[in-house]
């Protein structure tokens, strides 16, 4: 049972700057067998990798591979359990999307990858395909950016680098009363950035 969904962006185009994205989204949900900060077990990063490179491939974008220093910036994020961009780990210089997922139950032991496959087809994919608005333009109409930012991070042509972390976040640390998974992907090079649209967020196959 859905709890309540909202979808923030947290920033704005700035010429030749890149966008950073995040997502609010609660949900009930029961899953199994986990634990608490994921970046490369349990097949994680292979399913982050080939998750991302399925849409990717229906915009003619070449694919991605792991990079597992991005995973550790993205776990630093994701362990400190405050739902706000942060590209301070690195140094920056690298894309990032955020989402989390929340329930009144006990989630504790809920698989992982449940979460970040649900982040990046069901969020940033699946939710915001229909709503970019230009595709082969420079720079789009952005009043709506916060619809379809995910999206274009995710297909950004020039973003051939990923690393991903999930982490288990209590009550009282991103929702006041729900506990949560966090989930935060890091892209290089950078996507959303202005003025590059036309060249790396790319139609869908057919269109």
């Amino acid at each position: 049972m859905k709890v309540s969904t909202a979808l923030l962006a947290a920033a704005s185009a700035a010429s030749a700057s890149p966008i950073v994205n995040e997502t609010w989204y609660a949900f009930d949900s029961h899953a199994a067998d986990a634990t608490s900060v994921i970046t490369a077990r349990n097949g994680y990063a292979d399913i982050a990798v080939s998750t991302h490179n399925t849409h990717r491939q229906k915009h003619s974008a070449p694919p991605m591979s792991w990079n597992a220093d991005l995973a550790g910036y993205a776990a630093a994020v994701a362990s400190s359990c405050v739902f706000a961009h942060n590209l301070g780990p690195g140094g920056g210089g690298y894309g990032q999307n955020l989402a989390v997922s929340g329930s009144s139950a006990d989630i504790t032991s809920a698989d992982p990858n449940t979460f970040l496959t649900q982040a990046i087809t069901n969020i940033w994919y699946d939710g915001e395909l229909a709503l970019y608005p230009g595709y082969g333009q420079p720079t789009p109409d952005m009043s709506n950016f916060s619809k379809w930012g995910h999206f274009s991070q995710l297909v950004w042509v020039a973003s051939t680098e990923v690393g991903c972390a999930t982490h288990y976040c209590p009550a009282g640390t991103i929702f006041p009363a729900l506990n949560s998974w966090y989930t935060v992907c890091d892209y290089k090079a950078a996507g959303n950035v202005a003025s590059q649209y036309g060249k790396n967020v790319l139609p869908p196959q057919g269109m």
